[in-house]
């Protein structure tokens, strides 16, 4: 199958493909289906059984999403908690279960599209950016994947995307659904508010050790920590191999030879230049000032005025405010082309007539012409040198990487055999999380090391690549799993955490007591006095203004006002604060603010939003009809 694909191309390998697919799918990527590994089932569809491991890909690739969309605020400890778990096997089990019924509702994908989806795969192409076969075999196989198992298993999400395009088509916005949605999300409102201080109440708050006792036990699966495992690992790298490669300088030589032209530079040239500049839409008038006032410029310049003087001179003229500089040297390609073209055609001390370019009128002089050389061999002795090692060690990493993929795989129980058949070190690492060996490794390689074999039955990990171009495999050396610390070893914590509990509801209920005192009659300005706090009023808020705690303004826009159109609210603000908020003056902007292209953007976000909902309740009706049985406590 797709023979004429694999007979057509060449590779390199990397050990995870999931973080490097992207096929442009609508639902989920294809780099959820990793063959082999573990078999340890999660759930079970129809009799169908999702295995741990596929479980486990899925899990990081959700948690690559999250950090893609979080940047920096990306915390790894927040995307292991239970719930996230249940999303993941939850959306392993629609994949199934809607691949399937695509499947017997007689959609099919045909070969030749198959093949053109594999062509655009990022991962599967060459240097040159075409579909490389050997890349293609290399990183399919290096993961345990058949090709045929993996073209399956791109068909079925074919399949799917084609469901999903036939659910979703029918849906669109009317004219006044997408008025009444812009009136919502672009209303204003003007927000005024207060923080109560949860550090000014600390001493009001006490606790017993029986209310410790008590708050562990009801709290205790917040201090679960998480499983850990201790390491052996091996690596190759082209970057550790490229070290040990030597070269004869007759063999560098040669390879200077064969790649003279990379280093021979073009023809440079160095000039000044004064700039007078002007608009490209100038009318007549303007252009016959602007060539008087370049006339009288240049003059000083070709009389000998230096490049300073002229713009110390003109630089802040009121109507033209004259540049003046230096290129240094350059070649060709790099400038504007009519400026380009005018330098290129001086010869050295001759003044150029007037230039026009987008940025103005010029006036260049030639001050230096360097002419096109080849730098010597000794000049680039090094350059050849580490040019030659990078290729080979290369060329050599594609070998071994291989070599180093099989005798893991043949050898399961140790990395001795590997390490000793390709003289290379076991490292060791002492015990660490998930987080620490995403932060030390990849998320991909994290995910590898606690797969069950390894971490259970004291295998090896798959061969994984990790973004440096390292390959790796590991093997647990120890495993702990996660356990919940008996009161003892935590209780300081446990009693921080309890006290911050009692003092949120403290701080709560006083901000409530300045509301009820609001409301009663007394002045906003009154009550925030007498308590010493600092009152900011922001006008004209939207959900999107950076000037209020997002959790005011989530709040804010959440509440209806009153007849009076104002309503009071309070709103925790971080560990142990709280805000006494006033929002008011709820403006709605006018139908005609959405202009034409807007309009278009907004309706086919809200068009898009639409089709992800009649999907979910498509596949909720399609999973009814479904027997599934999920393991919860095997993720």
């Amino acid at each position: 199958m797709l023979q004429s694909i694999r007979d057509r191309s060449q590779g390199l390998v990397v050990g995870v493909i999931v973080g490097l697919i992207s096929l442009t799918f609508v639902l989920v990527g294809i780099q959820s289906y990793l063959e082999g590994g573990s078999k340890v089932a999660v759930a079970e569809v129809d009799g169908h059984e999702i295995h741990l491991t596929e479980f486990q890909q899925n899990l990081q690739r959700f948690r690559q999403r999250a950090q893609s969309i979080m940047g920096d605020s990306f915390n790894p400890l927040d995307w292991d908690r239970p719930e996230i778990k249940r999303r993941v096997v939850n959306e392993l089990i629609d994949n199934y279960i809607t691949a399937d019924f695509a499947r017997n509702s007689w959609l099919r994908v045909g070969d030749a599209q198959v093949a053109s989806e594999l062509q655009i795969i990022p991962a599967f192409k060459d240097d040159d950016g075409k579909f490389s076969r050997t890349m293609y075999e290399q990183r399919t196989r290096l993961l345990g994947y058949s090709e045929l198992a993996f073209e399956e298993r791109m068909r079925d999400e074919l399949m799917r995307s084609q469901l999903f395009a036939g659910v979703g088509g029918s849906e669109i916005i009317g004219d006044n659904e997408l008025k009444m949605i812009h009136r919502l999300v672009e209303q204003e409102r003007d927000i005024g508010y207060a923080i109560v201080p949860g550090s000014g109440y600390e001493n009001t708050v006490n606790v017993s050790e029986d209310e410790i006792s008590g708050y562990y036990d009801d709290y205790s699966s917040k201090y679960r920590e998480l499983e850990k495992v201790s390491l052996e690992y091996v690596e190759v790298s082209a970057s550790s191999l490229s070290s040990t490669m030597e070269f004869s300088e007759d063999e560098l030589r040669d390879q200077y030879l064969a790649s003279v032209d990379q280093y021979t530079i073009a023809e440079e040239r160095d000039a000044e230049y004064i700039l007078l500049p002007l608009s490209n839409s100038a009318g007549e008038d303007e252009l016959q000032k602007a060539r008087l006032k370049l006339l009288e410029v240049s003059e000083r310049f070709k009389a000998g005025s230096t490049i300073e003087a002229i713009k110390e001179k003109y630089g802040q003229d009121a109507e033209f405010n004259v540049q003046a500089s230096r290129t240094g040297l350059f070649g060709k390609g790099i400038m504007a082309q009519p400026f380009e073209d005018g330098v290129f055609d001086l010869t050295v001390g001759q003044f150029s007539e007037p230039i026009r370019t987008d940025f103005g009128l010029h006036i260049i002089k030639l001050l230096e012409i360097a002419p096109a050389r080849t730098k010597s061999f000794e000049e680039v002795q090094s350059d050849v040198e580490n040019s030659m090692k990078e290729v080979e060690a290369q060329k050599l990493f594609f070998e071994i990487a291989e070599e180093f993929s099989t005798l893991v795989y043949e050898n399961p129980q140790d990395l001795v055999t590997t390490a000793e058949a390709l003289d290379l070190e076991i490292k060791k690492l002492g015990f660490l999380n998930r987080e620490a060996l995403t932060v030390l490794f990849s998320e991909q390689a994290a995910t590898a090391i606690f797969d069950s074999e390894v971490v259970v039955e004291k295998m090896n990990s798959i061969p994984i690549e990790l973004p440096d171009g390292r390959l790796i495999a590991f093997r647990s050396a120890g495993y702990k799993p996660s356990r919940v610390p008996p009161l003892l070893e935590i209780r300081n914590i446990v009693e921080e955490d309890l006290i911050t509990s009692r003092l949120r509801d403290v701080v709560e209920q006083k901000a409530l007591e300045l509301i009820g005192l609001v409301k009663a009659g007394q002045p906003m300005s009154e009550v925030i006095a007498a308590e010493g706090l600092d009152w900011k009023n922001v006008v004209g808020a939207k959900r999107d203004s950076t000037e209020v705690n997002r959790a005011i303004i989530n709040k804010a826009f959440s509440e209806v006002t009153d007849e009076s159109g104002v309503v009071y609210l309070s709103v925790p603000v971080g560990a142990s604060d709280n805000a006494v908020v006033r929002v008011s003056n709820v403006v709605f902007p006018a139908d005609d603010d959405l202009d034409q292209e807007s309009q278009s953007a907004l309706r086919q976000q809200l068009e898009e939003e639409k089709k992800a909902s009649s999907w979910a309740t498509y596949v909720r009706d399609i999973r009814q009809q479904a027997q599934v049985e999920i393991y919860y406590e095997r993720l």
